[in-house]
């Protein structure tokens, strides 16, 4: 699987981290790029395949940077920023960049943004592999990974972990859960979803000695 590596341009160092952290979790290789004097030369310097540039910036623009690395690359620029204002939407579009997401934002927002400009510019299948902590999943035949053992699932098992390991902080209610198992669920008891959570609770913590899942009294499960 091949594995894309992003930059990522964005002075304020505790949303860069986070960005950097969840692409990571991803399966992307993240590089913060921090001097403002220089983008365009390490953005070359470091062959990456897709760029987070942030507008307002030391020195030089995200939009300044825009252009410069246009002159050498057709790789996908999505910009993130503040700056909100019509204008601003019309010239990140002027100087070559594909996305606009404004600031504040959601990460899962970002990565659904990162894999289609991904997917539209390099024709590359969607990743099999999804990673959580020391957790790999790989959602061709539904086995997990940890250290060097592996547990297989069944399909609803590996479609909960999925769902968790995609938003690990969420807290997923029992409705939302039987939606992602059963497309109809009128008919399906919530029983029948205490017992495949209850199963992949199990096998996590026979595979890796943890509990992974927790309940949240009242309102759902989450990693």
């Amino acid at each position: 699987m091949q594995k894309f590596k992003i930059g990522i341009v964005e002075d304020e160092k505790a949303i860069a981290e986070k960005v950097a952290e969840k692409l990571e979790a991803w399966q992307y290789e993240a590089i913060i790029f921090d001097n403002y004097t220089a983008i365009a030369d390490q953005v070359r310097g470091n062959k990456v395949d897709l760029i987070i540039l942030d507008i307002k910036l030391p020195a030089y623009d995200g939009f300044y940077w825009a252009q410069e690395i246009r002159k050498f690359s057709k790789m996908p620029i999505l910009f993130l920023s503040s700056q909100n204002e019509p204008m601003s939407k019309i010239t990140s579009v002027t100087v070559g960049g594909d996305v606009f997401i404004e600031k504040p934002f959601h990460l899962d927002v970002l990565i659904s943004n990162v894999q289609a400009l991904l997917r539209r510019s390099y024709d590359y299948n969607e990743q099999t592999d999804l990673v959580y902590r020391n957790l790999l999943l790989n959602i061709d035949n539904w086995a997990v990974t940890f250290d060097d053992r592996t547990e297989s699932l069944t399909k609803n098992e590996g479609l909960l972990l999925k769902t968790f390991i995609q938003a690990p902080e969420k807290i997923h209610s029992r409705d939302q859960l039987m939606e992602v198992l059963w497309e109809n669920s009128a008919f399906i008891s919530e029983n029948t979803l205490t017992q495949n959570v209850s199963r992949l609770r199990k096998k996590l913590e026979e595979l890796t000695g943890e509990a992974y899942i927790e309940t949240v009294r009242g309102m759902g499960y989450r990693l």
